[in-house]
């Protein structure tokens, strides 16, 4: 189900002046793998080369293979277009920029008639989007910031990609194939019986066989739930090189799967989206994409999700402003990375009451024709204020709600958490497990500004999800102090910094301890139930070297050793201006908020001197 001139370089740099107060930049003018380069680049990069200051804290089987996060996001960085093919307001487009008359036609048109690489102009003013807009090529679609604005009355505003065969290819027999011989951890080539029906340039997944130890759900739904996205570079008649390379030792009657559809290089840019409080159900969706984006835009009024991203990798969502949902409720994601999304950035964006949670990786429940996400970065968020009741000042509120999880649906692995500000995280087990998520270098107050919620909680992470590490955070505000360091208790009331190995985000009551101590099934099962903390401290969970407003101090459980800056950046980042780096120390914590670019913006209403 697939859905469905050239300007002077002198006039080019005149609209990119315009597009937003910070339009993309040239490369060399912000953070890329080497300090250097364009807006959509890693920032910094990892040291896939071994030169970083090393760390004992985070044991090695519980990262990704070297490279993987330091090259999230759109390779080489988002491209800074100078070539604009077409101005929507002028003929023959003629786009109706006064809000009164659907603008949709003549964006498209605009969009369909661009050269590859080149830009479509949607100058200031207010554009009635009342369909979708297709963009399946390599495009950029730029607003001129805030002026522009999408008025976006049903539907939804833009579809990169789209949905391909149905089923998807890894549960749809003529899309996939059994791996002969092995599929391991670090390769980047596996053997296949026919790669006749793979593609050079596209898509191919990777998955296995559940492994029970790892991966769980709570209807027992076998979903082959890891899987991990990859771009084919090369081919033999029974053999398929691509890359990245793969995250974990794929054993269990590993499979490949190939995509026959795929928009590479295509973004969104410098564009306002405004709902109607009841309209769209979603404004955006990206699909079977690799190295797509969106930048420098801004949503608010959406009743349900904003950006919706499914089987595609290197995707990079930067410089969001998102806030004031219209509804809240299920389906309210944000910024959500639903399923099958791999090597993808969600950096420095502002997320105020923008959704539940405003920042989601897996979110389909425990559907068989979907997985989780390996490899994805989610750093440098301002994120607050989430709410599920509509509306939020209800008497009723219920709990805290998470502003970031990396986990509503099985299997997420591999995905790191990096120096956001933000209220609550919160991973669930509602649907399914997850595992191997490092929580690294935050400042979680475990505060939100709904007065009516209750539990307020920093840290939430359900039974069933296995090996997470938190280490390096702050973890409530210095001086205001939760009322218990670990919520142990059935039932439990008040506020707390840790809340794990409870059944799921809305259950409170658990009977039994950690194993060896069999529970119902439908009580989330046996296996990492540790909200007692008798038998072992944390059960999986690694917890090192964080400070806590109830302690007042930072903790390690075993000798101090060196918490590294980054687990991604070499260095501090340009966009970081004169800001401290890394933002957030645990040997030194703070009241002050406004550490990085996105939290400074919003609070000061400015960019970082």
């Amino acid at each position: 189900m697939n859905r469905i001139l050239g300007s002077a370089l002198a006039s080019a740099v005149l609209f990119l002046s315009m597009c937003s107060s910070d339009p993309p930049v040239m490369p060399g003018q912000d953070g890329g793998p080497d300090g250097t380069g364009c807006p959509g680049c890693t920032d910094g990069g990892g040291d896939p080369d071994g030169m970083m200051m090393t760390s004992n804290l985070v044991p090695q089987d519980r990262l990704p293979p070297p490279g993987t996060w330091e090259s999230a996001g759109v390779e080489g960085g988002i491209p800074a277009r100078m070539t604009i093919c077409a101005d929507v307001t002028m003929a023959p487009y003629s786009a109706d920029k006064t809000g009164t008359a659907s603008a949709v036609a003549a964006i498209q048109k605009a969009i369909d008639m661009c050269p590859a690489g080149q830009v479509v102009s949607v100058p200031a003013g207010t554009y009635k989007i009342d369909a979708g807009i297709d963009i399946t090529k390599s495009i950029t679609l730029r607003g001129a910031g805030s002026s522009t604005v999408f008025q976006v009355t049903n539907g939804t505003a833009v579809h990169i990609g789209g949905l391909g065969p149905w089923p998807p290819p890894k549960a749809n027999p003529t899309y996939r194939a059994p791996i002969t011989g092995t599929a391991a951890r670090g390769s980047t080539m596996v053997n296949v019986g026919d790669t006749s029906m793979i593609a050079v340039g596209k898509m191919v997944m990777i998955d296995e066989d559940d492994d029970p130890d790892l991966v769980w759900t709570k209807p027992d739904t076998k979903g082959r739930f890891r899987a991990s996205m990859h771009m084919v570079e090369s081919k033999t008649s029974t053999s398929v090189t691509f890359r990245p390379a793969l995250p974990i030792d794929f054993k269990k009657s590993p499979q490949i799967s190939w995509f026959p559809d795929l928009v590479k290089d295509a973004g969104v840019e410098g564009i306002k989206f405004v709902g109607t409080g009841a309209n769209p159900g979603l404004f955006m969706d990206i699909f079977s994409a690799w190295n797509v984006w969106v930048y420098d835009c801004e949503f608010t009024a959406m009743p349900s999700k904003t950006i919706m991203v499914a089987w595609s990798g290197h995707v990079e969502l930067r410089k969001i402003f998102m806030h004031d949902q219209s509804n809240g409720g299920p389906n309210s994601e944000g910024l959500d990375l639903f399923c099958d999304t791999n090597w993808s950035l969600v950096i420095d964006n502002v997320c105020v009451a923008g959704g539940f949670p405003q920042i989601n990786i897996g979110d389909d429940g425990p559907n068989p024709y979907v997985s989780g996400g390996f490899g994805n970065v989610i750093a440098y968020n301002y994120a607050v204020d989430a709410y599920y009741t509509d509306p939020p000042t209800s008497p009723n509120a219920g709990k805290m709600c998470a502003d970031i999880g990396t986990n509503h649906s099985p299997h997420t692995q591999f995905n790191l958490v990096e120096g956001n500000v933000m209220g609550k995280f919160g991973v669930d087990a509602y649907h399914g497990s997850g595992s191997h998520t490092l929580l690294f270098r935050n400042f979680i107050t475990g505060k939100t500004k709904w007065t009516t919620t209750d539990h307020a909680t920093a840290i939430q992470i359900d039974r069933r999800n296995l090996a997470y590490s938190i280490v390096g955070n702050v973890l409530g505000i210095p001086g205001m102090p939760t009322t218990m360091e670990y919520a142990t208790m059935n039932n439990w009331n008040g506020s707390t910094i840790y809340r794990l190995g409870f059944p799921d985000g809305g259950n409170d009551g658990y009977t039994g301890t950690f194993p060896p101590t069999a529970l119902a099934h439908s009580d989330g099962g046996s296996r990492d139930l540790y909200v007692d903390r008798t038998t072992m401290p944390n059960g999986t969970t690694l917890i090192e070297g964080n400070w806590n407003s109830v302690t007042n101090k930072q903790d390690f459980s075993k000798s101090p050793d060196v918490i590294l800056d980054s687990y991604y950046l070499k260095s501090k980042p340009t966009f970081f201006k004169s800001l401290a780096w890394p933002p957030v120390d645990p040997t030194k914590p703070g009241t002050d908020q406004a550490i990085i670019p996105a939290s400074y913006r919003y609070l000061k209403g400015m960019d970082p001197p």
